[in-house]
């Protein structure tokens, strides 16, 4: 009866042991995501504050395609592809497109906000439709 016992309070022993060591891997595995995202974010932090300082360094008219790391032209690239995509739709001027740059001097513009305003000025010269130039007189 004493080997029962001791049978069956070993292998509650064990069972529970089992449990705690798979709750310690859990930590340990939670612990060492932490570690790693901790890592990313300081390393996120690092570049954040160099483009900043590049910025800051750029003064008030922006930076000039010489010195614009690469970040900033994947950056004024993105900017260029949104903003061709958002000017036409089925090959006809998108209207919030025209209130955007309605609202907008060439003083206020950025740099790739110059270039697709130029692109839109050559649409509007070269290839609208009536029915684009009521949605720029409308704005």
């Amino acid at each position: 009866m004493q080997v029962n016992l001791n049978s069956a309070a070993k292998e509650r022993a064990d069972i529970a042991i089992t449990a705690l060591n798979n709750k310690i891997k859990k930590i340990d595995e939670i612990e060492s995501n932490t570690n790693n995202l901790f890592l990313e974010s300081k390393s996120a932090l690092a570049e954040l504050n160099k483009c900043i300082s590049e910025l800051d360094k750029s003064g008030k008219g922006g930076f000039t395609y010489d010195s614009m790391p690469a970040w900033a032209v994947a950056m004024n690239s993105d900017l260029l592809d949104k903003y061709t995509k958002s000017m036409l739709s089925k090959g006809k001027l998108n209207e919030d497109f025209v209130k955007k740059f309605s609202n907008l001097t060439i003083a206020e513009m950025t740099p790739v906000e110059k270039v697709i305003y130029n692109k839109y000025v050559d649409f509007l010269i070269f290839d609208a439709n009536p029915e684009d130039m009521n949605k720029v007189i409308k704005h």
